[in-house]
């Protein structure tokens, strides 16, 4: 099987190519630009063919795609590095690269016969939440933000491009997404862990809904040439976390005398989970998350 792959030098990425090289019967090509930062891929490159080039670039798509059996996408241009959740002050030049590049990308899997298009979305794409509804993959699409709208028109067009072309679309949506990585400065709660080890005092106030890295990955891994599941879509989460417990586990650990101070974030909606259990994916939950501090902790 032949695995294109747009957004493999990214933080995700680092995670999906770890698995996807490991597989034999599988072959990898990255669509990178020419700017990218290669050094977390170095133990994988001899398993890599790079395209270089963006969704801007038309040709670098049809390299990408040309003999491939699935696409893997979860590559976006991000303004000046800014996360979705800022304000994007160039939309015009951020729909232009992302949503209609991702068109292009999926014009170009459907001409070149790509069997499956594998969507890599977000959680954003719900933005307004109606209590009254379960916040499953049925949920109604209300984004409050750019990005969040990005996400659903893109998966707009896999459904269209599924239903109309017979490209078979599968769509995952991960909330925030955490893992160990080779750059400390990737990984999610850094500081905060570093700050604490080290005795510094904290205040504390964020948390919401994680999913580890190898969740997502193991989501993608079990979906690769899954012809039955098709048109379907799977939310990606695992638990809600509030930062004081994080910092709270921290200051276990080291025993450290960090005074943390702040307030702590109640869950407001309970996302389900049951579709991608379905699919296969072991959630690590809260052992998972003390395991992945501890490992913090001990590098």
């Amino acid at each position: 099987m032949i695995v294109a792959v747009t957004g493999l030098t990214g933080f995700l990425g680092y995670f999906l190519a770890k698995s996807l090289c490991v597989n034999d019967n599988i072959k990898i090509k990255a669509l990178v630009r020419e700017s990218s930062n290669l050094n977390f891929l170095e133990d994988f490159r001899e398993k890599i063919s790079f395209v270089y080039g963006d969704l801007s670039n038309n040709q670098s798509l049809v390299d990408l795609v040309n003999g491939v059996d699935v696409v893997i996408h979860a590559a976006y241009y991000r303004e000046n590095g800014l996360v979705f959740r800022g304000d994007i002050v160039d939309k015009r030049s951020f729909l232009e690269i992302n949503l209609l590049g991702s068109n292009s990308l999926l014009e170009n899997a459907k001409n070149c016969n790509v069997k499956q298009f594998i969507f890599i979305s977000s959680c954003a794409v719900f933005g307004s939440i109606d209590p009254s509804l379960p916040l499953n993959e049925k949920h109604p699409l209300r984004p409050d933000s750019i990005y969040g709208a990005y996400k659903a028109s893109v998966e707009s067009m896999c459904h269209a491009y599924f239903l109309h072309y017979g490209l078979e679309s599968v769509i995952f949506r991960p909330v925030a997404i955490y893992g160990k990585h080779p750059d400390p400065e990737k990984q999610r709660w850094q500081t905060l862990i570093n700050n604490i080890k080290d005795g510094k005092d904290v205040d504390v106030s964020g948390g919401g809904k994680i999913v580890h890295a190898n969740e997502v990955v193991q989501a993608i891994m079990n979906a690769l040439g899954n012809s039955s599941i098709a048109g379907n879509i799977y939310g990606l989460v695992d638990l809600f976390i509030d930062e004081m417990e994080i910092a709270e586990t921290v200051k276990e650990i080291t025993g450290s005398n960090a005074n943390i101070s702040g307030s702590r974030k109640i869950q407001k909606n309970i996302m389900i989970n049951n579709m991608a259990k379905k699919l296969g994916v072991n959630f690590r939950g809260k052992p998972g998350l003390r395991s992945y501090i501890t490992d913090i902790l001990s590098s």
